[in-house]
């Protein structure tokens, strides 16, 4: 028998996410001796993977001493060294040695995988590349502990903008150590009421937008889409809208629109606009709950959800049953 739940909205989230499979069904070998060789005839070579805010490339002899030395004698004495880029926040970042033209590198981008599926995209990078080659470096904010090994993927825009695997690298993970918890997860529909409201998620689902999120394949980014139904005293509500989601998983990952393993926390923010209550009306609220780590979706059309002039979000509608 149907269930009419009603009317529901939706919000994109884990626009970072790729295809699951990614890991184990590349379309090129993956490298364990470190060099990968690009449709271009460019070359990339794994030199290094570590954890922190600034990091640098270490190469041998008075090279190497600069890199180990402390900021303050660099900038006292004005010394020069190979500083690939510098987080904001701690990051794991991976190194690569580039030999090419550099054309192609503002089409390249980058994916962090384990053997289980989880999958981090690169936050930023940054590259030293001149003439004839250099050192590229790629940060992530979210990626697995608990893995001893993991797979760094390599993508290309082709002729239609479609992103393409073009290298792959195998390396142990530095940050891996065991005896991480287990969030357990809640079944859905998950619930959770504040102040008069109850916010309820519905479905959780995983695909490629292109094809009305259907299975990604490999090589293809894979995106994920939250269903909530939101209810006042009983009564659906259509005045609140999704408004920002924060992953936060047991092994220190924190990161709005992040990619997620099993066992992550969700917090959604909502927002509530009111025109008949003040001349500019604001209310939000904040909602954490552990997640279920699979979910069913029946795509519908997209639609603008605008609040007023100044605050407009894309939204979906579907009805579930």
């Amino acid at each position: 028998m149907k269930r009419k739940i009603g009317i529901t909205l939706s919000v994109l989230i884990f626009v970072v996410l790729v295809a699951l499979q990614i890991g184990s069904a590349l379309k090129v070998p993956v490298s364990t001796s470190g060099v990968q060789t690009l449709p271009d005839g460019s070359t990339l070579a794994f030199r290094k993977a570590a954890f922190g805010r600034e990091h640098y490339f270490k190469t041998g002899g008075w090279e190497a001493i600069k890199n180990r030395l402390p900021d303050k004698l660099v900038r006292f004495f004005k010394l020069k060294r190979t500083r690939t880029f510098h987080n904001g926040d701690p990051a794991f970042a991976v190194l690569l040695d580039y030999m090419g033209s550099g054309k192609d590198l503002n089409h390249l981008s980058f994916s962090l995988a384990d053997e289980t599926g989880f999958t981090g995209i690169a936050d930023h990078g940054d590259s030293d590349v001149s003439s004839g080659g250099g050192i590229i470096g790629i940060a992530f904010r979210s990626f697995t502990r608990r893995s001893r090994e993991l797979i760094l993927t390599v993508f290309k825009r082709n002729a239609t903008w479609r992103l393409e695997t073009v290298a792959g690298f195998k390396f142990r993970n530095p940050m891996w150590k065991s005896g991480y918890p287990i969030w357990p997860a809640d079944p859905f529909p998950v619930t959770l009421v504040t102040n008069g409201l109850e916010f309820t998620l519905e479905r959780l689902a995983f695909g490629t937008r292109d094809r009305s999120f259907q299975p990604a394949k490999s090589g293809e980014r894979q995106e994920g889409l939250a269903t909530f139904t939101i209810r006042q005293s009983g009564t659906n509500v259509a005045d609140w809208k999704p408004d920002g989601v924060v992953q936060v998983d047991a092994t220190g990952n924190r990161q709005p629109q992040g990619s997620w393993g099993s066992d992550w926390k969700l917090t959604t923010n909502f927002f509530s606009w009111s025109p008949t209550a003040l001349a500019i009306g604001w209310r939000s609220v904040r909602l954490q709950h552990n997640m279920p780590n699979q979910a069913e979706w029946r795509d519908s059309p997209t639609e603008t959800c605008a609040s007023s002039s100044l605050w407009i979000h894309q939204c979906r509608t579907s009805r579930l049953i």
